[in-house]
């Protein structure tokens, strides 16, 4: 849509090209980076669980037979493997009632905002997850201003490219803000949750010389190097 506006339809297939090729880079390393603590976390599981089910149930018998007092940590133990053996499918049921039940509340927006706000709010996740939806917005606000639209229209475009429910509102509210003559920066201080500070201490730059669209270039390679560091960590 940029590309057929500003007649740059070649460059801004270029541009596309290269986000994919960083989206995929970064999906690499997050893959990369997680493989092996949740190949842990199933084995682990998977071994817990069978001792719980199968293994102690076998030291009861015996421990019953030899008439032992048990201690409270064991009997809790022993008590948790009757549970999960008797009501193990029921368990899986419920488990996957539970993530079909979240995909159609989802389908609410009210309700969508709000996980999507408490997402964000989660700690050490929920600002790796703030900075990826605001790059999301850098993006495509910096490509819209190189290409001629004003910030306002520029802020509504670009606010659709956003995943995250609750920034894709907080865009909405700085492209009304902005419609009714507020300063960028000082409505970006206001929605400081949903945004990095260094977001609007360049938009400040950036207003101040005249250089918002290129601003919007230096809080993208900001936040690629944040992200990058926060997935190596």
């Amino acid at each position: 849509k940029v590309g057929e506006h500003s007649g740059t339809l070649g460059e801004t297939l270029v541009t596309i090209a290269k986000h994919c090729e960083d989206g995929h880079r970064l999906k690499s390393e997050v893959v990369r980076k997680l493989a092996y603590p949740m190949l842990l976390v199933v084995m682990g599981s998977g071994v817990i669980a069978f001792l719980l089910t199968y293994v102690v149930p076998v030291f009861k018998k015996t421990y019953d037979d030899a008439h032992v007092t048990l201690p409270f940590i064991t009997k809790l133990l022993i008590a948790v493997g009757a549970f999960a053996k008797g009501y193990g499918l029921i368990i899986i049921g419920l488990i996957v009632a539970a993530v079909f039940a979240v995909r159609q509340l989802r389908k609410k927006p009210d309700i969508a905002y709000k996980m999507d706000a408490s997402i964000i709010k989660t700690p050490i996740i929920g600002p790796w997850l703030r900075d990826l939806a605001v790059l999301q917005l850098m993006e495509v606000l910096g490509s819209l201003m190189d290409a001629g639209y004003n910030l306002a229209e520029a802020l509504g475009e670009a606010g659709q490219a956003v995943s995250n429910r609750a920034i894709r509102q907080s865009v909405r509210d700085l492209q009304n803000a902005v419609r009714r003559g507020e300063r960028f920066s000082r409505e970006l201080e206001q929605h400081g949750d949903m945004f990095p500070p260094i977001v609007s201490q360049l938009v400040i730059v950036g207003e101040q010389t005249g250089t918002l669209a290129r601003a919007t270039g230096h809080i993208r390679d900001h936040l690629q190097r944040e992200i990058g560091r926060k997935t190596r960590s």
